[in-house]
């Protein structure tokens, strides 16, 4: 066995303490992390990954109702195309002079024109009134110029069927 040491108390008192002489400022005991349990870290992970397949899974359903309206209306559209040609043709045969004239004959009762003959009455004067047809409103000037009297003896030399402005029915 070993000797044992004595120890004095005194000295052991009167012994410069570096704890006491040099004391050291205390810190704030740093707050421990709250770690949050595993099993929810898992579940909102899950929550997460059901609720992107839920939102992949609602546009796959939504495009394909936009592709059976598309063929829907395709459908549609080359009904129109087929119904737009029928009336092309049809609107090509109601105008040929042949239609027109068998549709003026058989629904409106109208017959070929047959021998007319027209009447020309020369010699009748027209009362030049404000209310007859066919007034103007002026009388005529007394001195006509140069190229109205080369025009009236032109008309009456060339009898071609000219006629002058206001001068219908003389």
């Amino acid at each position: 066995m070993a000797a044992v040491r004595k120890l004095d108390y005194d000295s052991y008192n009167n012994a410069p303490q570096p704890h006491l002489e040099n004391p050291k400022p205390r810190s704030k005991p740093k707050a421990k992390k709250k770690r949050v349990p595993e099993c929810l870290v898992v579940l909102t992970l899950a929550c997460v990954c059901v609720a992107l397949c839920l939102l992949y899974l609602d546009q796959k359903v939504k495009t394909m109702h936009l592709n059976v309206e598309i063929g829907q209306l395709e459908q549609e559209l080359e009904k129109l195309y087929e119904e737009n040609a029928h009336l092309v043709l049809e609107l090509e045969s109601v105008q040929r002079l042949s239609y027109i004239e068998a549709v003026a004959r058989g629904q409106l009762g109208m017959v070929e024109p047959e021998n007319a003959s027209l009447l020309v009455m020369s010699g009748v004067e027209q009362q030049r009134t404000p209310q007859a047809p066919g007034w103007v409103g002026e009388e005529e000037p007394q001195n006509p110029g140069i190229f109205v009297m080369v025009a009236e003896w032109l008309n009456q030399v060339l009898p071609i069927g000219g006629v002058e402005a206001g001068r219908i029915g003389r």
